[in-house]
């Protein structure tokens, strides 16, 4: 698939997201390429194109979980290429196979640690846990169906202006990063 059918389906599956995270999720090495990538997407008229923000049309709205979801897929594609990235099924907000392993993204917020009870856990598997306080990590509940080897918890602080976001991995345990 080129990258211009990716972006259209990530768009067509997603709705809308933030340019300099499209930016990141192509995975180019100079960002200049990705920026023309979605020029000439819009000039097929297959996106709708603001100052900050892509989109599979005029009428879609930006979704904060899906968007700190994909900023988690975009952080991992830097590291291998990704072979896949779909939405995934709630709770999971997408899922994505990397390197043989197949990721799922589960974004709760502040007292929704109750939306992890209906995980259909699968062993082969792997899970990032976004959560908004690292701190918290310890007292989510429902963990005990997960495999602790199998997930990790993320936390993603979004900062003004152009910058992408800062992203950290925690083991529950421990104080330090995964």
């Amino acid at each position: 698939m080129n990258d211009i059918d990716f972006l259209s389906n990530l768009l067509s599956n997603f709705g809308m997201i933030p340019k300099r995270l499209a930016i990141a999720i192509l995975n180019k090495p100079n960002p200049e390429v990705a920026e023309h990538l979605i020029r000439r997407i819009r000039s097929l008229n297959r996106v709708w194109v603001t100052d900050e923000y892509i989109a599979a049309n005029r009428f879609c709205k930006p979704d904060d979980r899906v968007i700190t979801a994909l900023w988690i897929a975009a952080d991992y594609m830097k590291k291998a290429e990704m072979i896949g990235l779909c939405s995934g099924i709630l709770p999971s907000v997408l899922t994505f196979i990397q390197n043989g392993e197949v990721y799922e993204v589960i974004v709760i917020g502040e007292g929704e640690d109750y939306m992890l009870a209906s995980v259909d856990v699968d062993q082969h598997t792997k899970y990032i846990i976004v959560i908004p306080d690292a701190g918290k990590r310890n007292s989510i509940r429902y963990l005990n169906r997960f495999d602790c080897a199998r997930y990790v918890f993320a936390t993603v602080r979004h900062v003004s202006g152009n910058e992408n976001p800062e992203i950290c991995y925690y083991r529950r345990d421990t104080d330090e990063t995964a």
